[in-house]
């Protein structure tokens, strides 16, 4: 699998709301006149803003709201070309789209992959034990800058930002491994949920090895009968075992993503039901970026950036310093 990192990076050849609800304002409080809070009372303001969210009254007047902001940044979104456009489409019909790594015909892949390469091997050495999942440590990205690099490419994020339709914020990248084991873990990706970050999160997926039915894959539920079950179910947050799921969509349209090493997904994880299938056969690695608009309720969390940052400030332009701009009062919060 290393080896086949290696291979193909060598392969590759670059082509020639002005309001403020209560809970803002306790946020900004927060922030600002105390010392660093413990995860639990950001999880509990993070509760409390999502049921106040949820009363009918208060939810409508957030969705116009929402909805006026987005239909004034329409004119400041980027051009997209016919290819571009196509991806979004699809995003926006159904919520996730794949592509080969090597059809994107980006610059700094293959800088990518050969990095990719020596950190699933590191990954890959390190004993399961009783694991169902394991994550690099975010630290090994801070000397690798090429990581960081290809998560902002130009592209990922004119897509993003038409389909989120605002300003877009870069939360990092986390490599995982997902174990074969008999272990159940009802708590963890490998069940049903949504993120809940912010309105819209958009994650990147890539397979570092070769990944089929039985390999862990990246499974969904379509956008449509996502919203069905969502309002079958009265769904807040939570993960959800399959025969839930199952009671409100039949398994032929649960939609999975194979493909060999090198393939690209790009999905909405806020819309649309989803889960890592549990491996049967062999370990899945991958990598995730994260992205949502610039002020999400919920940081991801992931101290993924390279710790020259200032020194590689001159290899980005506007639109790519901008992405790595919280603007939410309480930034760092972790889902």
């Amino acid at each position: 699998m290393v080896n086949e990192l290696t291979k193909m990076s060598n392969t590759l050849k670059p082509p020639g709301d002005n309001s403020r609800d209560i809970i803002s304002h306790l946020q900004e409080l927060i922030a600002t006149n105390t010392a660093p809070i413990s995860r639990f009372l950001k999880r509990a303001i993070y509760k409390v803003r999502r049921t106040i969210y949820a009363i009918p009254p208060v939810k409508s007047f957030a969705d116009q709201a929402y909805a006026t902001k987005v239909a004034r940044y329409k004119a400041s979104l980027p051009k997209l070309n016919a290819e571009d456009q196509a991806i979004l489409e699809t995003l926006q019909k159904t919520g996730t789209f794949s592509i080969p790594i090597e059809d994107l015909q980006l610059e700094s892949t293959q800088a990518f992959l050969k990095t990719m390469a020596n950190l699933v091997a590191e990954l890959k050495d390190v004993p399961a034990k009783d694991q169902v999942l394991m994550d690099l440590d975010p630290g090994k990205f801070k000397e690798r800058p090429e990581v960081f690099l290809w998560g902002i490419e130009q592209r990922f994020l004119n897509i993003i930002e038409h389909y989120i339709g605002l300003p877009i914020y870069y939360h990092g990248c986390s490599l995982r491994r997902d174990i074969v084991t008999n272990r159940s873990a009802s708590d963890s990706v490998r069940s049903w949920h949504l993120d809940g970050e912010d309105r819209t999160v958009v994650k990147i997926i890539v397979y570092l090895n070769d990944v089929g039915l039985d390999g862990g894959h990246y499974e969904y539920i379509p956008k449509d009968l996502t919203q069905e079950t969502v309002k079958k179910m009265n769904y807040y947050l939570g993960y959800l075992d399959d025969q839930t799921i199952m009671n409100c969509v039949p398994k032929k349209d649960w939609q999975g993503c194979i493909g060999k090493l090198g393939t690209v997904i790009i999905t909405n994880t806020s819309h649309i039901f989803h889960r890592a299938k549990p491996p049967e056969k062999e370990d899945r690695f991958s990598i995730s970026f994260c992205y949502t608009s610039n002020k999400p309720p919920y940081s991801w969390g992931c101290a993924s950036f390279p710790e020259n940052l200032e020194q590689i400030q001159n290899q980005l332009n506007e639109k790519q310093r901008n992405v790595l701009i919280n603007k939410n009062k309480l930034f760092g919060m972790k889902l």
